[in-house]
């Protein structure tokens, strides 16, 4: 019998990607949408903010922040004009 070379291998007892990711967030940062502008939700604790010197970018502030509850790490952007340009995972 001729297997798929391209098949997932059930039986290595890894979660696929986005399951491996899904189990380091917690459910409100599960449901931050990267690159939208919303809100953050009430466990995300404020580290600070820098403007950024990049061309292009010397009037955008970065905010940091952190999840007390799963320790992710979120920037947010805000342009000269005050607008949020959303959250992206931070390193």
């Amino acid at each position: 019998m001729a297997t798929d070379p391209l098949a997932k291998d059930e039986s290595a007892g890894e979660p696929p990607e986005a399951e491996r990711d899904r189990e380091s967030l917690c459910d409100e940062c599960w449901a931050i949408k990267p690159g939208m502008a919303g809100r953050a939700h009430p466990q995300l604790f404020h580290l600070g903010y820098r403007y950024l010197s990049e061309r292009g970018c010397e009037h955008y502030r970065e905010d940091r922040y952190r999840c007390a509850t799963c320790g992710t790490v979120w920037i947010s952007l805000t342009d000269r004009w005050d607008t949020h340009l959303g959250f992206r995972l931070g390193p």
